[in-house]
């Protein structure tokens, strides 16, 4: 084991190394065998391959709200071409609700239309299961009306679900069928019928009846800030869930509220953030000129 991790430690991140080492010894005190991990050998390779190599993290660039502003600007003009209007309604509404709901990638691609719920506030959102929910106990959290048409949770989320109804409900009738609207987008996942919010959008506008992807989420993102000239900047789809935390903590809002819409369970990660927004403020250079 020792000797695994020592040859790997060039190529490989400490992260990685660490995940496997949990892996190796989930796996075997599951076969009723002591771990390989636990022997004071391992630990001190690991230990020296943490100080040689280091343990910060490959953190991606956050969107912060005003840069979001910028790649929603920068979303195609829906006008010339119906496939440029669904594919601008899918997209706003993808970089809308991942933002305002701090949602990791797989969250966002896993939503189904009964997930989504619109009352006088805003949106209720029903997460089934997340990364730190593999019990899938669920919980839920909302996004209030902002007045902005096309930036509100609400209004961007209810354009895309009408595009959707209506690009599907026409390819339904050019099929000569006459089921629902429900069953019409329905698509066969794990044993169950689910309803996707977020699918992939192929020729001529034809919305495909399969999830999204959660890689798709960062090709969006990036092909988005290409176009509003955010190029310059390392995103992916964890981006929009960085950018609420570091946009919320500028804003004042406390940790707690934070932590109730990203779901984290610890503070020193939420903290991280809140670090990240203050570099620049109240910094001891600020006046210092030379």
């Amino acid at each position: 084991m020792a000797l695994y991790l020592a040859e790997h430690a060039e190529r490989l991140k400490v992260a990685t190394l660490v995940r496997r080492c949990s892996a190796i010894s989930a796996v075997h005190q599951a076969a009723g065998h002591p771990s390989p991990t636990s022997s004071p050998l391992v630990r001190t390779t690991l230990a020296g391959i943490r100080r040689v190599h280091g343990v910060a993290a490959d953190a991606k660039d956050p969107l912060l709200a005003h840069q979001v502003r910028r790649l929603l600007d920068a979303l195609p003009d829906p006008e010339p071409e119906p496939t440029k209007a669904v594919l601008a309604a899918r997209d706003r509404a993808l970089l809308v609700l991942g933002f305002y709901g701090a949602l990791r990638r797989s969250e966002l691609v896993g939503l189904d239309l009964d997930d989504v719920r619109v009352d006088e506030h805003g949106l209720v959102v029903t997460l089934r299961r997340s990364k730190t929910d593999q019990d899938a106990a669920g919980r839920r959290i909302a996004m209030l009306h902002t007045g902005s048409a096309d930036s509100c949770p609400v209004e961007v989320y209810q354009r895309w679900v009408d595009a959707l109804d209506v690009v599907v409900v026409a390819a339904a009738l050019s099929a000569g069928t006459d089921s629902t609207a429900g069953e019409r987008g329905r698509v066969l996942e794990g044993g169950r019928w689910a309803d996707p919010v977020f699918r992939p959008i192929i020729r001529h506008g034809q919305i495909a009846r399969a999830r999204l992807s959660d890689r798709a989420v960062a090709r969006i993102v990036q092909r988005t800030a290409t176009a509003a000239r955010l190029g310059h900047l390392d995103l992916a789809g964890h981006s929009l869930r960085a950018g609420f935390a570091t946009s919320a903590a500028a804003a004042g809002k406390s940790e707690r509220a934070i932590m109730k819409q990203t779901g984290h369970t610890c503070l020193p990660m939420v903290r991280r953030y809140i670090r990240e927004d203050s570099l620049f403020r109240d910094n001891a250079t600020d006046g210092l000129v030379l």
